[in-house]
């Protein structure tokens, strides 16, 4: 009878701990300050009403320029006056463009545009392209806000210089032109460091875009391989805010949202380019997850990119998105079945194994092989590899614990499967 009694104590116990268990996996907190507007064509005839009085300098790219779109801006915004010099000064489109935006943005680059900035006075940001844009946008409000002093970048992020008490960046409006960043919802940018060969992140409330401005018409000219790579970027994000450290319930009902449409809309994407319908599914889609990872951060799949990016120049959304059917059945094997349930709910499967393997269908019918190696010669490549896979940033938020010797092998394991499924 005692240890009857002893027994059930002990199952009592086991429940208790099992409710508080699940009682933490609710847990979790939810914010995100960017005012949002959607629809096509709406990226110029939103522009003068959001900036008012505002002098501004546009942030974008070469291709950007090459393609009209700040042309268009310019157009859109004549007649318009601002306060650059006083009150109600006309000026004739756009006030300032630095338009040498590169890939993957480093801390010397972020300095030469903020002094662009600094010259002609503007006072807000239109940030007009990919990711890298929109990181650089941020980098520049960060360095143009009044008393940051010369090298702060440097300071804050290779010494972890914290930012003043009345830190006070210029006002950002972004308007993404792919559909993958999901950047213009969150408050990170990511910076690079060539001399010491490190990638940083930049982060601070007040670096949330004032607004965001979600025209799909823009994105129609992306071709194939951005549009692999933008769109399972946004995959990415979704996937890697649910195996998160930091996971919340909003973020998981995004995340399945995303999961669900991403698939077929990039297959359609490919063979119809032009369809507004789509193009507008993956933008969106690329919002929604930038509002996934906008709370949670993101995880050891893109830990694992930083150094593929640094050695072999693979872009950010194949590099952050190709080792996610590993990463999942991984942890299916871990047993975090029910922390994945959002993934295999948007994915329409049961198991971790079943989700894997209908991302490396997906992965084959987007020739993610054939992009891969355009890049990464063969898996080995990386094995040989002789680099920090373990960001603590991004690592440490991943439900997936492993050495970084482990992280390296994972990923050239996602090649090799990757490769011999073929296309």
């Amino acid at each position: 009878h005692a240890q009857s009694k002893k027994g059930e104590r002990g199952r009592e116990r086991g429940k208790e701990g099992r409710e508080e268990n699940s009682e933490d996996s609710m847990a979790g907190r939810y914010f995100n300050s960017v005012n949002i507007t959607f629809g096509p064509h709406t990226s110029v005839s939103k522009l003068a009403s959001l900036l008012a009085s505002r002098s501004c300098i546009v942030i974008t790219s070469k291709g950007s320029t090459a393609r009209g779109v700040i042309d268009t801006i310019r157009d859109g915004l004549k007649g318009r006056t601002c306060n650059a010099y006083g009150d109600g000064v006309d000026f004739d489109g756009v006030f300032a463009v630095y338009d040498n935006a590169p890939p993957n943005p480093t801390i010397d680059d972020v300095t030469k545009a903020a002094e662009v900035m600094s010259e002609h006075e503007a006072d807000a940001i239109i940030a007009i392209g990919g990711g890298s844009v929109l990181d650089l946008a941020k980098g520049v409000a960060t360095l143009r806000s009044p008393g940051i002093p010369a090298g702060f970048l440097y300071k804050h992020l290779r010494h972890g210089k914290a930012f003043p008490l009345n830190f006070s960046p210029p006002p950002i409006f972004a308007i993404p032109t792919t559909h993958g960043t999901g950047s213009e919802v969150t408050m990170w940018a990511t910076v690079w460091d060539t001399e010491l060969e490190r990638k940083y992140s930049l982060s601070h409330p007040r670096l949330y875009p004032e607004h965001a401005v979600i025209d799909p018409t823009l994105t129609v000219s992306c071709p194939e391989e951005v549009t692999v790579s933008t769109g399972l970027d946004a995959l990415s994000h979704a996937m890697e805010s649910v195996w998160n450290r930091n996971h919340n319930p909003i973020a998981d009902a995004l995340a399945t949202k995303v999961i669900k449409v991403v698939p077929d809309a990039l297959i359609h994407a490919l063979s119809h380019p032009s369809c507004l319908h789509t193009r507008s599914t993956l933008l969106n889609a690329s919002t929604l997850a930038g509002m996934c990872i906008s709370g949670t951060k993101t995880a050891i799949a893109h830990s694992i990119s930083y150094p593929l990016t640094l050695a072999f120049g693979l872009p950010h959304g194949l590099a952050c998105s190709f080792t996610l059917p590993t990463v999942l059945r991984r942890i299916g094997q871990a047993g975090s079945a029910e922390r994945i349930q959002p993934i295999l709910d948007g994915l329409g499967v049961s198991t971790a194994e079943e989700g894997s393997d209908k991302l490396l269908h997906l992965f084959s019918r987007l020739h993610v092989g054939t992009h891969l190696t355009k890049y990464i010669p063969h898996p080995g490549s990386i094995s040989k590899l002789d680099a920090p896979f373990l960001n603590k940033d991004r690592a440490g938020n991943s439900m997936l614990a492993m050495s970084n010797d482990e992280a390296r092998q994972l990923a050239a394991t996602a090649m090799e499967d990757i490769l011999k499924r073929g296309e």
